[in-house]
């Protein structure tokens, strides 16, 4: 966590907590990379914490939202209600799960960028002028099971709805059949209206 990063930080939207001492603070992890993570804070930790102090962060498993994954670390920073924390050296390298966590969260923010430029490509080839192209309203939430990809043009709009499986998976294979298929369906709907 500090400025020599030396893994790629992607945005989790997850929630968690953070065994400090004796206490257990509720937080939201905003980001996390192999080798720390950036924390938002239900409440304010005791004022004689400070950087270098153990603690554990707990994080839900990636395929299950009832069990949670103890992680060892320290505290790097902290400022209000944000935390930066440093993962321990005695964390398996590579850790399997944070591995699988990052690579899971990378696998859907690359596969909304796909499916957009794909949305694009695709009304370019139907000549629709899209004036909106966006997920879930333009306030992406990775924690939704389904999103829900918009297109607009002139007055009509289309929603494709999508399972976050659908756009992992759209990323990972670059061209999911049953994926384009809808958003080509969804542009047509769009033309006729035009």
């Amino acid at each position: 966590m500090s400025e020599k990063r030396q893994s790629q930080r992607v945005d989790l939207f997850s929630n968690g907590w953070l065994q400090l001492n004796d206490s257990k603070i509720n937080c939201r992890i905003q980001n996390i990379s192999k080798n720390g993570v950036l924390l938002s804070l239900k409440r304010t930790p005791h004022e004689t914490t400070e950087p270098g102090d153990k603690c554990s962060l707990m994080l839900h498993q990636a395929d299950n939202t009832h069990s949670y994954q103890k992680v060892d670390a320290q505290i790097v920073r902290f400022e209000s209600d944000l935390m930066a924390l440093e993962f321990t050296e005695d964390e398996r390298k590579p850790c399997d799960f944070l591995d699988h966590l990052v690579q899971k969260e990378l696998h859907f923010l690359n596969g909304v960028k796909d499916l957009i430029r794909l949305g694009r490509e695709v009304a370019d080839q139907h000549s629709v002028g899209l004036s909106v192209l966006c997920f879930d309203n333009g306030e992406l939430n990775p924690e939704r099971e389904i999103h829900t990809m918009r297109l607009a043009s002139g007055g009509h709009s289309i929603n494709v709805h999508l399972h976050r499986e659908e756009i992992e998976a759209f990323h990972i294979q670059s061209d999911s059949g049953e994926t384009r298929a809808k958003i080509r369906h969804a542009i047509e709907r769009l033309n006729v209206n035009d």
